[in-house]
């Protein structure tokens, strides 16, 4: 029995000062998930596309995605300890990546949103939705089908 799979396309964006817009150099992975693959999970299959470790903390954010601060909508880690994980979702408005799946994001294609990684050194990967089709059954999932550029190293200074 075939299934519903996403295609997704994940990318570090590199900005054209003269356009504000992602250049054509920016390393992105298109990426084919089930659509029930819960968001932590699917953070960490985007991660180990770009070779990035995962001691991080990390949030999805729309609608205002270069200015997350501000995103009305988005997943981030939850800690029942009011500690610094807390810190990530100030006014208590966000869902819990451990809770929600990727259905919930990428409704509907070019509905982009942010993957925000290491709020230190914020890593920014725009996530979209390319398409949805059946599973092949021969074939495992989650599959990175597509690598354009190397990723930068995690650690190397960006500025």
């Amino acid at each position: 029995m075939n299934t519903e799979i996403y295609r997704i396309k994940a990318m570090i964006p590199y900005w054209n000062a003269d356009s504000s817009k992602p250049t054509d150099y920016s390393p992105y992975r298109i990426i084919e998930v089930y659509p029930t693959t819960i968001l932590s999970e699917f953070a960490q299959i985007i991660l180990d596309s770009f070779e990035f470790s995962n001691p991080m903390p990390f949030g999805f954010y729309y609608n205002n995605i270069n200015n997350y601060i501000f995103a009305k909508e988005g997943y981030v880690m939850k800690s029942d300890d009011d500690d610094e994980w807390n810190t990530f979702d100030p006014n208590g408005i966000y869902g819990d990546v451990d809770k929600g799946i990727v259905s919930d994001i990428l409704t509907r294609r070019n509905k982009k949103w942010l993957l925000l990684f290491d709020y230190i050194n914020e890593w920014h990967i725009h996530i979209s939705l390319v398409d949805k089709y059946e599973s092949d059954s021969q074939k495992k999932y989650p599959d990175v089908i597509e690598e354009h550029m190397k990723a930068p190293l995690q650690n190397e200074s960006r500025y």
